[in-house]
């Protein structure tokens, strides 16, 4: 998708950073990527969200939320938040 009509791993290196924005958007909410704002790079994250190998991996805004509170507001950053409810590979 980046810059073609298939997924490659630009593509997934740039997703993590897009996968935390929901957490930003609760605090900001005028910077919500939507379509009207940015049509193209809301497409592009409506596709990565229907990809298996990011359903798979991705965690929900809650559990970013979570961990950016553990990270900055209590000192004491919790890496393993969530991990125990994800399945074995």
């Amino acid at each position: 998708m980046f810059p073609g009509d298939t997924v490659c791993m630009v593509d997934f290196m740039l997703w993590p950073w897009f996968e935390r924005l929901p957490v930003l958007n609760r605090v900001v909410p005028e910077t919500a990527i939507n379509h009207r704002n940015y049509p193209r790079l809301a497409s592009w994250i409506e596709h990565m969200v229907s990809l298996p190998a990011v359903k798979e991996t991705m965690f929900d805004a809650d559990s970013h939320a979570h961990f950016l509170k553990t990270l900055r507001v209590d000192k004491n950053p919790n890496f393993d938040y969530g991990l125990s409810s994800r399945p074995k590979l």
